[in-house]
């Protein structure tokens, strides 16, 4: 799996990626490669990762959220209580309250829970985002079928924490990897 990412990272294709409105990919674009193994592995993942999340941010803003909403809604949409995930991006009770009301004016809530319609404006936020990453995954070719088959046996647990951060890791290819197999995969 090393090699592979290593691979794509050397011949420039995620380097070589469109950077408009993806302003964390392109400026960890800019930095220089790291120059071993691991090094280039790490920088591959993170630069499916900020790939991935830039795509998302536009998809939110297109769909006319402000941060606090982006944040409720998606917390909803995971199941998690009000407040649980967004009290951490620093939006206190009244902000909070204020984009619920928010997304309850435009029918994506009831009280604090999703309607069917908030539901769906979620998944297609998803769809979006998701569809922002054809050109990684073309980019990519051969090479994505290649990591999604040798990641599919990867277990997270066995990998030295000290070396290389799994979170991060695990996170960028597995986001990769969910758009080669139309699943998510366990790494």
């Amino acid at each position: 799996l090393r090699g592979e990412l290593g691979r794509i990272d050397r011949v420039g294709l995620l380097h070589g990626l469109d950077g408009l409105g993806r302003p964390l990919f392109s400026a960890l674009r800019s930095l220089p490669v790291p120059s071993s193994p691991g090094g280039r592995l790490w920088r591959a993942a993170e630069l499916v990762r900020e790939h991935r999340g830039d795509g998302h941010l536009a998809a939110l803003v297109a769909a006319g959220l402000d941060a606090v909403e982006a944040n409720v809604l998606t917390e909803r949409w995971l199941g998690f209580a009000l407040g649980e995930y967004s009290a951490t991006r620093a939006f206190g009770p009244d902000p909070l309250a204020a984009g619920v009301s928010r997304l309850q004016a435009r029918g994506w809530m009831q009280g604090d829970d999703l309607t069917d319609s908030g539901r769906a404006a979620r998944v297609a936020i998803e769809a979006t985002t998701d569809e922002s990453q054809q050109a990684l995954i073309h980019a990519c070719g051969d090479a994505l079928d290649q990591i999604a088959e040798s990641s599919r046996n990867r277990d997270c647990s066995r990998i030295d924490r000290r070396r290389l951060v799994c979170p991060i890791w695990c996170d960028g290819i597995s986001q990769l990897v969910r758009k080669v197999s139309c699943r998510s995969v366990p790494i």
